[in-house]
Parts: structure tokens; sequence; C-alpha cells
């Protein structure tokens, strides 16, 4: 019962939005003719009746209809209860904080059977009118085949389901009889003796959304308006004036009839005599464009928006880094950044670019956190932080259970994009270390559950097999053999595996001697032969001399490649803020004294802060902290200085051709391409 009642609910909500945009439709058509706003009416009746429909980018009912707003504080919390209401499940669980579950279905169990006796008291309140009328209408005389006349009568209605007769009052003049046959036969033609009575039953099932009822009278109104109009297009519009005066002579207001879903009680006559007045001939163009526009209307209110993607059950790959916490000096590119899976039961996986297994960080649960909140903990927020904060709609989270109580959110905006961010709770200041948006690979790499392996494809691997798919693992990013629907077998058959060829580090060729020497020490510091050449990219923010020793100040973008024929692969990467200094030998030459970066986590701020003092007094230099923090929240120019060099240093080894590829398979970097060279 309770299911039933909450499908109801869920429907009953989604059609009150409906039936105000036809409301709306209806005062925009006031000049249309009145059969145009009685089909906008069926709109609603579909809403009311069919619990599901499809999905349209042309839909005009929001994701969310709700009848309560949300606090604009509370970004999502997936409701702690399913009770079936989509457009309600926030509200109710929002207001339900803290709260034992179980005062909640008790109350959804009392509605069900209060809706429930609703119901049965409006089909009794019909059945006893519906017996009244009958004894009423037993001294009636048939005129002609379905027509019968009454004395008790003082107005006339159709009364019946299979068969129904047209009641008219003793009386009427021939005139008058005309007019009102011709619009109780409409009603007939119509079939709106079976359309109310259908209405009848949806009102008595939604009875408690006072929308409806107002809806019931509406559609009421206009179907006795469309069928007057009919009447005076039937028998032209010179009949304008005894019309409305026979519908005013048999004015009776609120009787019985009006109670019940089988007759019509002619209601409303002032409405009706004004629209009979005023009636003229619609222009065809005008009935062409108010279908047109009841057609737009009625498929912009029967359809569902298309609704945001299901995150679980999918892999991802890193799309984009949005955010990087500038108080670490390891930072992620696109090459080197993890690939996650999220199962169909919602536990959260990773894996490495050069790793075999994936990693399992946990369970994903509904999370609710404010935006304030959320927003405090990037530092600084850089970017477009606070407009996907703003318009997310999932947050769901997984905490890993490690030392630093590291914790991953994942997010999900109004439009499907999906994003997830990993933070920690045991620093100080709780914060969030990086923000990824990811992109869908498929479904094909993700089991049923997480007790299933994550990989299907490594569940028919044999032992040989899984030895070649790590060698395939291994060269693929230096290979163009992308095909995944290869076996291992085949993969391999396919490859062309390339040797490395060993460049030197950079090394600089400019004038500038603090260049010079920043290049040297950089190259220094951060060379790794054994694993390819280094390349550096430094923005220097100044150089101060005091007693002999000269400090410059430093933020350098250091990477190391390998180059495999004419492709190129990013082994590691850091942007790293630094402060060197350097003494005069007795040669009068430069030489390294001190080297200072900034340090990781926490102190990353007050470790620049810290090194921004003059080489020999420990002055602060005033400004300099601040340009320094300033720059690492964009960093193009020395990205940009990357290029360049990389260039330059290929170059001058006769490199002629050298492409850097993505995790998606875009061009990062290309020797023959000027776009990448700046």
């Amino acid at each position: 019962m309770s299911e039933i009642f909450l499908t109801v609910l869920n429907m009953s909500f989604t059609a009150g939005y409906v039936i105000l945009i036809v409301i709306l439709a209806r005062l925009l058509l006031k000049k249309a003719p009145k059969f145009i706003s009685y089909l906008l009416w069926s709109i609603v009746a579909f809403r009311l009746v069919i619990p599901f429909s499809f999905e349209s980018m042309f839909s005009l009912l929001p994701r969310n209809t709700n009848p309560a707003p949300i606090s604009h504080e509370i970004i999502y919390q997936s409701p702690r209860i399913n009770n079936g209401i989509e457009a309600a499940n926030s509200f109710v669980n929002q207001s339900a904080v803290g709260a034992s579950v179980n005062p909640v279905q008790i109350h959804v169990e009392i509605g069900a059977y209060v809706w429930l006796l609703g119901i049965i008291a409006l089909l009794i309140y019909s059945l006893v009118s519906v017996l009244l009328i009958n004894r009423q209408l037993k001294g009636a005389l048939p005129v002609e085949k379905n027509i019968f006349e009454a004395n008790n009568l003082k107005t006339p209605f159709v009364f019946g389901i299979i068969r129904p007769k047209i009641y008219l009052p003793v009386g009427l003049n021939s005139e008058e009889r005309s007019y009102i046959l011709l619009h109780e036969q409409t009603h007939i033609q119509r079939k709106d003796h079976i359309i109310k009575i259908f209405a009848f039953l949806i009102l008595s099932i939604h009875w408690f959304n006072p929308l409806v009822w107002l809806a019931f009278r509406l559609m009421n109104m206009d179907m006795e308006l469309s069928c007057d109009e009919r009447v005076l297009k039937e028998m032209s519009e010179d009949i304008k004036k005894p019309y409305a005066n026979s519908l005013l002579s048999l004015a009776v207001g609120k009787h019985i009839l009006n109670g019940s879903p089988l007759a019509f009680g002619e209601g409303d006559v002032k409405g009706r005599i004004k629209n009979v007045l005023n009636y003229k001939k619609p222009r065809f163009w005008v009935i062409l464009l108010s279908l047109i526009i009841v057609i737009a209307i009625g498929v912009g209110l029967a359809t569902n928006p298309k609704s945001a993607a299901s995150f679980n059950g999918s892999s991802y790959h890193v799309q984009e880094i949005l955010y990087q916490a500038p108080i670490y000096s390891f930072i992620y590119t696109l090459e080197n950044t993890p690939q996650y899976c999220i199962s169909s039961d919602y536990v959260l996986f990773s894996k490495q670019p050069s790793a075999d297994n994936w990693v399992m960080h946990g369970g994903l649960n509904p999370y609710k956190i404010s935006r304030q909140e959320l927003y405090a903990l990037f530092i600084p927020p850089v970017g477009n932080i606070q407009e996907i904060i703003n318009n997310t709609k999932l947050i769901y989270r997984a905490d890993a259970g490690d030392d630093k109580k590291t914790f991953y959110l994942v997010m999900q905006l109004e439009n499907g994009d999906v994003f997830l961010a990993t933070g920690y709770d045991k620093e100080s200041p709780r914060h969030i270390r990086w923000l990824f948006k990811l992109e869908k690979q498929g479904d094909d790499q993700i089991a049923g559950s997480a007790s299933e392996s994550i990989n299907k494809k490594e569940l028919t691997k044999t032992k040989d097999e899984n030895e070649i798919a790590k060698l395939v693992e291994e060269n693929l990013t230096h290979n163009n053999v992308t095909d995944e629907t290869l076996t291992p077998q085949e993969w391999y058959n396919a490859l062309s595996i390339r040797q490395e060829v060993k460049l030197p580090d950079f090394e600089y060729d400019g004038n500038d001697s603090i260049e010079k020497l920043v290049y040297a020490t950089e190259i220094e510091k951060n060379s790794q032969t054994q694993e390819g050449f280094t390349i550096v990219a430094p923005k220097i923010f100044g150089s101060y001399e005091e007693g002999g020793l000269l400090k410059v100040f430093v933020t350098t973008f250091s990477a190391t490649y390998k180059l495999y024929g004419n492709v190129l692969d990013m082994v590691s990467g850091s942007v790293v803020p630094s402060a060197i200094t350097y003494k005069k030998d007795n040669s009068g030459n430069y030489i390294l004294e001190k080297y200072e970066q900034s340090k990781d986590g926490a102190d990353w701020l007050p470790s620049i802060k810290k090194f921004c003092t003059m080489p020999v007094s420990g002055k602060v230099i005033p400004g300099l902290a601040d340009k320094i923090i300033d720059h690492y929240g964009n960093r193009d120019d020395i990205h940009v200085l990357m290029w360049e060099n990389l260039f330059k240093h290929l170059k001058a080894n006769g490199i002629k051709e050298a492409t850097l590829i993505n995790s998606r398979g875009e061009i990062e970097f290309s020797m023959s391409n000027p776009q990448y060279i700046k």
C-alpha cells in the first residue's frame, strides 16, 4: 500500500507543476478556440495516470520538481530513506537528519490509509449522487431515441455511460431546444461523458492535491465552452444572443447534478454567456499556430528531462586536472594520473598507469556538506571551483582509513559531469589536495560488484597471456596499438617495440648570468639520468645581493622525459618554489651555498614566507611571498616555457619529429606543429 501511495505522490507532485504550466498556457491562448485549451488537459491526465515517461531534451520539467525548497546551504544528500518520491526524497531527509527512520515510515503508512479512505469517500459520494439522480429521473418521458423530458428538471444534462441519454426540462421552445440538443449531442459525439468519468476517477486518486481539483474544474469549463463554440459554428454566429438567453433562462446555480461524474450539470453560466457573446470564428492561421503551440507544450510537459547518467558501474580516466593544492611539490600531469573505477555497488578503485592491479579505497556513501564547507577545503579556491560546487547535485564519500585520514569525494553535477576530489582530514588545515574531472571510459571493465574482478578481461587470461599483457602495458604509450578488442596475443603481435633514444639533460644557452646559474642548479637538483633526460622551466621572481651572497627566488617546472623513436613519454614532473643562495669563490664565480624548497602539506605556505628574506640580514622582502603564491595558482607561463625548452633541446640533439600524447590520446606537444611553441 505504501509503495502505491508514494508512487501516486510522486506523480501528483510532477503533475502539479504541469497544471501550473497549463493554466499559464490557457492565459496565453485566450484568443484561441476553446477546444485548444481543452486538449491541454490531456497532458495533465497523462502525468496523473502514467508513472513513467520518455526523456527528452525539450522537456519543460525541472530535474527535481520539489514542492518545498531545499536550503541553498545544502548541496545534496542522497536520501536516507528511499521513499520512491524523487521530488521529495532530499527534502524529507534534510528534515529528518539525526532522527530515526521509523517515525517517517510510520507517517507514510498512516498517510497511505488516509489516502485510501479519501478515495473511498469520494466514490461513495459519487454513487449516492447517481442513485439520487436515478430516483429524480423516474418520471422522465421519452421524446425520441435517447432524448427524455422531465418536469422536475431545470437544466439539461447527459446521463449514462454505455448508452448515454439526454434529459431536457419540460417547456423549452423549439429554438432553445435545437441549441441545447446540439450542445448535448456534441458532448456525446466527443465522448465527453466518458472523459468526465475518467477525470473524476483521476481526481479521486489525487484528491489530496488542491491543484488537481482546480484542474478538474477548469477542464469542465473548457469542455463546456468548446461545446458552445461548436454549436455556434454549426448554426452560425447569428444565434449568439438567443443562445445566450437560453443559457441564462436555464441557469440554476449549484445542484446535485454537479456532484456526479455521470452527469453534465451546466455550471459557470456567466463565463459561458460571456464567451458566446464574444465568439468570433477563428482564422485558419490562428488554429494552426495554436495547435503547434499545444504540440510543443505537450512534448515539453509529457516528457521527462534527460537525467544525468549514473556514475557507478563505470571506469574513468582523468580528463582534466582542475586543482592541485599548492602546499605540495609533487604535481600530477594527465600522463601520470590514476585510472578510476566505481563498481555498481559504489566501491571506489584506482590504478596507477604503470600498475597491474587495482587498489580499493573504500565504499562510497552519501555525504552531507554545505557549499561553504566544501569551498573552504580548497587552499586557495582558484579557477572555476565555486561554479563546480554551486552546480553539484550529488556527493558521495569514501574513506581510505589510513594515517592521513585520506578521503575521496565523487561529485556529480546537474549536467552529469563527474568529478573526483582527494583530500586529508588529519592535515592542518583539513583540505582537498586534487580535483579531477573524470571522463567515462566504459562499463566493460567493471564487474557487477566489488566482490567480483574489476577487469573482466583478466578473468580469461592464462599465465602466459598475463605476461604478454604486462609487456603490452609497458610499451603501449610508445606505440599506436589502441584497439581494445584485440586479445593480448593479437595485441602483442601488432606491437613494434621501439628502443629508447638516450638524450642528455637540458643545457641553457642564453646570456643572462642569473638565469644560467638557476638553470644549472635546477638541472643538478632534478636530474634523473637513470629515468630519462630532464628539462627545467624556471620563473625568476627576483635576485638580491647582500654581504657577498646572492639569493635568487624562483618557481621551477622540472620534468623528466623518455623518447621512443618519435614518441615522448613524461616520466615525472613537479612545480616547486625555491630560494637559491650563492656565494663567490676566490675566482669571483658564484657557487651554490644553500638550496631551500617549499615544504609539503600544511608547512607549504609558512615555508615560502620563511625563505622570502634577504640573504644575510634575514629581513623580509615585502610582497615577494605573495607574488610567488599568486603565481602558483596560474602557472601557464612556465608550462609554455617548458614546451619551448623541450623543443630547443630536441632540435639541438638532432630530433626533427617528436610527439607527446596524453592519456586520452590527445597531442600535448609536437615539434611539427607551431601551436605548441609559443
